[in-house]
């Protein structure tokens, strides 16, 4: 320390609350796996939600599906009714019409939601999925045969302002001192 300098020496045994809360600081410091896990879990559960509002880590919406995509997951050219249509112009189905009204971006059978996942990795946390395709739907780009399909970007991995806060909440909580300070 500089002469111009102040300094405070504080030895932790003289107070036996803060003794014991040092304590209990170095041992959740050390063992960072169940706040790590508590941090996975809450990455997860803020993606799934992504999943059901449709939107990107920071709120934008994920751009439409293509109507391409709508008319297959309603049934392909089952889809048309052969019956009302005039000069080549068909008419979808009721149930098809149904099915593009229901449809959900990223979401057609749920297995890339149902893939989303949180491991420990090292001192940090993966979140992801282990489908092929996952990397194509956050990123975008070309797919399919000869790579003639463009998907656009449809983020859904990310960290929002309110999931940073809630991280700080879950370190606060699991390295709270459980009352000994105040904490």
């Amino acid at each position: 320390m500089s002469e111009a300098g102040v300094s405070l020496h504080f030895d932790a045994r003289q107070l036996p609350q803060i003794s014991e809360a040092m304590t209990q600081l170095a041992l959740a410091a050390a063992n960072r796996r169940p706040i790590l896990a508590a941090i996975g879990e809450r990455l997860v559960t803020s993606t799934k939600e992504r999943f059901e509002r449709q939107h990107d880590p920071e709120g934008r919406p994920w751009k439409p599906l293509a109507w391409l995509t709508l008319l297959k997951r309603a049934g392909g050219s089952r889809a048309w009714d052969k019956r009302q249509s005039t000069r080549g112009a068909g008419v979808l189905t009721k149930r098809a019409e149904a099915r593009i009204a229901g449809a959900q971006i990223l979401i057609n059978r749920g297995l890339l939601l149902g893939s989303i996942t949180a491991r420990i990795a090292g001192e940090g946390v993966e979140v992801g999925s282990n489908k092929v395709y996952a990397r194509i739907h956050q990123l975008g780009g070309a797919a399919g045969r000869g790579h003639k399909v463009k998907i656009p970007a449809r983020p859904y991995l990310g960290i929002t302002d309110a999931d940073k806060s809630e991280i700080g909440h879950i370190i606060h909580r699991h390295l709270s001192l459980r009352g000994a300070i105040g904490l």
